[in-house]
């Protein structure tokens, strides 16, 4: 590309853009800008222009010759702050999952707009994305902002973020810029490549068997949530003998199981960081009914069920509609319940885990045994057996391997262990 400012004959000023183009084909956009001293002036303050933010922009500079006003519309491109509560109203109106949008906001409010807030939307970049993501992975937090209310405890130590964090912090970033992308404001959304910086290791992604209890340990604690906190006794079943999480099954109704068919609809999600019941489950593949495998579940869920219309009869009350309650009909309190799960462990000597462990346990109890990869992934709701088999590949069942395949056509096989034994 070249740019330059002549005379013509008339003395008149001009600014002349030359650009080749495919094919040996020219481009050529010339700008009367006027004559005498100050029209040369401007001319060549012009040209010089161009050629700065050709260097910048590349072909965008061409708009400068087509519209003498382009440097000032630029100005009119929104700062990331800006951007953020069109950006959120719009998703509203959308009708996204409201955990989603609270994900959303907490981290555009909370983290993005401090550090990228009076960014512009087309000056963000790559490079900026990554600093951010970077910087984020280098900071820490005091857990003690979670707190309700004045506590005798002592402080918690500062934790760093984890890279479950970091994801939905560039997850949310890059929502905001595909959005900003169909509005025209950015070409394209430069919130890609970014893994690296949120992406888990394999090892993290696994379970182990230190992650999960022993069958005598799950029993022991099972039977101390029973005899001490037996409003939670079925709700622990539903996680520990079915692998439901935690907010599935704290959302369910009564009308979502039916026990004579031996069916449970999960199609809602109650996150234990919010307490508000979401109408679809965690995910897409999440949304799904399963056959109830446990019949220690069935008996359990039976005897609730039977109890709590005697005692709501007794006092003149329609029982509770939702499933798993508290005694007074509200919706499971995760913070009451997790001190009752803490408990239940030290009392039962056994070593202190979340309660998502059950769903843990459930899944490698149930692969261990040899029961099918592809109705274990279905039952747990993963969206893929591949998900299933990257988590609890320790817990596949080994097999004797023999020599020969079903393929051979000799019927003699022999069992190998180590090296081949010979007839």
């Amino acid at each position: 590309m070249s740019v330059k400012a002549w005379q013509d004959k008339k003395g008149k000023w001009w600014v002349t853009i030359q650009w080749t183009v495919a094919h040996g084909r020219r481009f050529r956009k010339s700008k009367l800008i006027g004559d005498g001293t100050a029209a040369k002036e401007a001319a060549e303050d012009r040209a010089r222009k161009l050629n700065e933010i050709w260097m910048r922009y590349g072909v965008d500079a061409i708009r400068l010759v087509e519209d003498p006003a382009a440097p000032e519309k630029r100005k009119e491109i929104p700062t990331v702050r800006e951007y953020m509560e069109i950006f959120l109203n719009r998703m509203n109106a959308s009708g996204l999952k409201q955990t989603t949008m609270r994900m959303y906001r907490q981290n555009l409010e909370d983290h993005i707009s401090p550090e990228m807030g009076d960014v512009r939307l087309d000056e963000v970049s790559y490079a900026t994305a990554a600093n951010f993501l970077a910087s984020k992975s280098a900071m820490t937090y005091s857990p003690a902002r979670f707190r309700r209310g004045k506590s005798s405890k002592p402080m918690p130590k500062p934790r760093g973020y984890s890279r479950d964090s970091i994801r939905v912090m560039c997850m949310s970033l890059r929502a905001l810029m595909s959005e900003a992308v169909r509005d025209g404001l950015v070409k394209s959304n430069p919130i890609v490549g970014l893994s690296r910086y949120y992406r888990k290791k394999k090892k993290d992604r696994e379970v182990s068997r230190h992650d999960v209890y022993a069958l005598d340990e799950l029993h022991s604690i099972e039977a101390e949530v029973k005899g001490r906190n037996p409003e939670y006794y079925e709700f622990v079943l539903a996680m520990s003998r079915e692998g439901m999480r935690i907010g599935e099954a704290a959302a369910l109704e009564v009308p979502d199981i039916d026990l004579e068919r031996g069916i449970v609809k999960i199609d809602k999600n109650i996150p234990m960081s919010s307490g508000e019941l979401s109408d679809s489950a965690k995910t897409e593949s999440s949304n799904r009914t399963i056959e109830i495998w446990s019949t220690d579940f069935v008996d359990a869920v039976r005897k609730m069920i039977i109890r709590r219309k005697k005692e709501a009869f007794a006092q003149g009350e329609e029982p509770a509609t939702r499933l798993f309650c508290e005694g007074s009909g509200h919706v499971i309190d995760y913070s009451r319940f997790h001190r009752a799960w803490m408990g239940a462990q030290r009392r039962a000597g056994v070593k202190p885990r979340p309660p998502h462990t059950l769903r843990h346990t459930w899944a490698s109890q149930m692969i261990s045994s040899g029961e099918d990869i592809a109705a274990v992934s279905k039952h747990l709701g993963h969206a893929n057996p591949g998900v299933t088999l990257s988590i609890y590949t320790h817990f596949l069942p080994g097999r004797t391997r023999t020599r020969g395949t079903v393929l051979d056509r000799a019927s003699d096989k022999y069992v190998t262990s180590g090296k081949a034994k010979t007839k």
